[in-house]
């Protein structure tokens, strides 16, 4: 008797503290629902991106997609589900947080990665399309399994998990959730999604924390960039983000040239110190594409075909001594490709771990534009000069060495604030993000 007493009192004492530190990782006990109680002191500080907000009350959090307007309710588990009647009759309702979830796309696993939350990733996509060297090993050590290619198969996997996270609206499932990451147009718009997947877990301060590092060092690699260009009297250069789109059915065989005037892409070459050539042009006439880019510093070829310098200058018709000769990027050697880290079947990171690591892509158009801003030591992650002939790295889950940062990323992402102290170990430190990983374990651990 007094035993149970006892257990019971240290519970409630533990959930109260729980309660006043942070947002709870489980139920509230039947019986033990406060209305006067907010059990969300950790909120989301949606601070950059724009396809998505939310509001808070106590006991429930309402998620808005702007592009569709569509409304998540996220209700504390333990706690009264809220009136259906007071949200559109779209609206889908969760019980957080959740413990079992379904990634059917590649984008939203960084953000798992980032919380060190992937032990709630009960499935995932095809293993051929994954980068994430963790995600891979999840997946040999089966701990993460592969969505079944049976449609009746896969109907039952996603039927069987708390939320399914996929990159399109589907009204016909309770548990399915649209994610917009790579649609909200900023670099740090996009890491800012972490918020997003992380309030479905109640780990929102983990979220905060991850979205604060990287901005934080975003914004120290571009103040760095900007200033060292001016210190040093560099001379702007300019960079264009360039696709050859070869002939094919799709195109009434066709062949045509075209140069992207993406949002993010415009921000992270601006704020790398550079000049975005912004056209949005799309021409099927050579010469005109010629023209177009005839005074363009550094190219970043976006090509999903093309693997060396030699297919380049052959795809974009630059192939003669004198045609060479009238092109910087070509003459310099500066010529991009995004293919630097890929899985052994051609699986780009990019799509991948480069939409929510902003900072690390950041410091990596920094590196093909101005490699002088950096440390000479400073290795290239997804942008791969062909012109040079970088290779290509291949990821395989033996790269899995922390749940944040593979290793194949820790002796290439910088601290920008000490690049260039003697102590860091010629500037090879460790993103902060990586240091809340003990937090991370120790907060799944208890709960």
């Amino acid at each position: 008797m007094y035993k149970y007493i006892l257990v019971s009192t240290l519970l409630l004492l533990t959930i109260q503290y729980s309660l006043g530190a942070s947002n709870l990782k489980g139920c509230i006990p039947e019986d033990q629902y406060n209305p006067q109680t907010d059990y969300f002191p950790d909120k989301a500080q949606v601070l950059n991106s724009t396809l998505f907000n939310v509001t808070y009350s106590k006991s429930y959090k309402v998620i808005t997609t702007v592009s569709n307007n569509m409304q998540y309710v996220l209700y504390q588990c333990g706690t009264p589900k809220p009136d259906a009647a007071q949200f559109p009759n779209t609206t889908k309702f969760f019980s957080v947080p959740v413990n079992s979830s379904a990634v059917t796309g590649t984008t939203p696993l960084s953000y798992f990665l980032l919380m060190a939350i992937t032990n709630k990733m009960t499935y995932t996509g095809s293993a051929k399309l994954i980068a994430a060297p963790c995600i891979l090993q999840g997946i040999e050590d089966g701990e993460i399994k592969e969505l079944s290619s049976n449609a009746t198969i896969k109907a039952q996997q996603l039927a069987s998990v708390d939320v399914v996270f996929q990159g399109s609206f589907d009204k016909s499932t309770n548990n399915s959730v649209a994610s917009y990451e790579t649609q909200d147009p900023g670099p740090l718009h996009r890491t800012g999604w972490v918020n997003f997947f992380g309030m479905f877990f109640n780990a929102e301060a983990d979220a905060n924390r991850v979205f604060s590092e990287i901005s934080s060092n975003y914004h120290c690699f571009a103040n760095t960039s900007q200033s060292t260009l001016r210190q040093r009297q560099i001379k702007t250069k300019s960079v264009a983000w360039t696709t050859y789109n070869a002939p094919s059915s799709y195109n009434q065989n066709t062949a045509s040239w075209s140069i992207s005037n993406a949002a993010y892409k415009s921000k992270l070459s601006t704020d790398a110190g550079a000049n975005f050539l912004n056209l949005a042009n799309s021409t099927t006439d050579v010469t005109v594409f010629h023209e177009l880019i005839k005074d363009v510093d550094v190219i970043i070829d976006e090509t999903y075909q093309l693997n060396s310098f030699d297919d380049f200058l052959m795809a974009y018709q630059i192939n003669t001594t004198e045609m060479q000769a009238k092109f910087k990027f070509v003459a310099n050697k500066v010529v991009f490709r995004q293919d630097g880290l890929e899985n052994i079947y051609d699986g780009r990171d990019w799509f991948q771990s480069a939409v929510a690591f902003n900072d690390a892509v950041l410091q990596d158009v920094i590196r093909a534009v101005y490699p002088e801003v950096l440390p000479k030591s400073t290795l290239p992650l997804w942008l791969r000069n062909i012109a040079t002939n970088e290779p290509t790295l291949r990821m395989t889950a033996d790269n899995c060495t922390t749940e944040v940062r593979p290793q194949i990323y820790e002796d290439r992402v910088l601290e920008c604030s000490t690049m260039f102290d003697d102590s860091s170990n010629s500037a090879f430190t460790l993103l902060p993000a990586i240091f809340t990983i003990i937090i991370s374990v120790a907060i799944t651990f208890f709960f």
